[in-house]
């Protein structure tokens, strides 16, 4: 009877050590299972924040361009209005020439 319930003791212990051992291996595959969902969401995560940045970029590229266009058109813009601005003060000294003229032919002829 001694040897049954000893045979009996080696064997509980040996189910509850084993029983042990698939509870710690479950356990570590659960901290695993948490810690790759946890890389999976930060992954997720990681890849919307880049393809955000993505976005913002390809916007902020479009303004700069946007942006050089409209300097460009303002450059022209002023170039045109320099080169008018050239002929407008041409034309003043011309007429004040001609009236000077005029003015001088004028005090002649008295």
């Amino acid at each position: 009877r001694n040897s049954t319930d000893r045979e009996k003791n080696i064997v509980r212990d040996w189910l509850t050590e084993r029983d042990n051992r698939i509870q710690q291996v479950e356990n570590e595959r659960s901290g695993e299972r948490d810690e790759m969902e946890k890389l999976r969401a930060a992954n997720d995560r990681q890849c919307q924040l880049m393809g955000q940045h993505q976005s913002d970029l390809m916007e902020a590229r479009e303004i700069a361009r946007n942006l050089t266009k409209a300097t460009e058109g303002h450059g022209e813009m002023q170039l045109r209005h320099s080169v008018k601005e050239r002929q407008l003060l041409e034309d003043v000294a011309d007429a004040r020439s001609q009236a000077e003229l005029h003015r001088a032919k004028t005090e002649e002829l008295q």
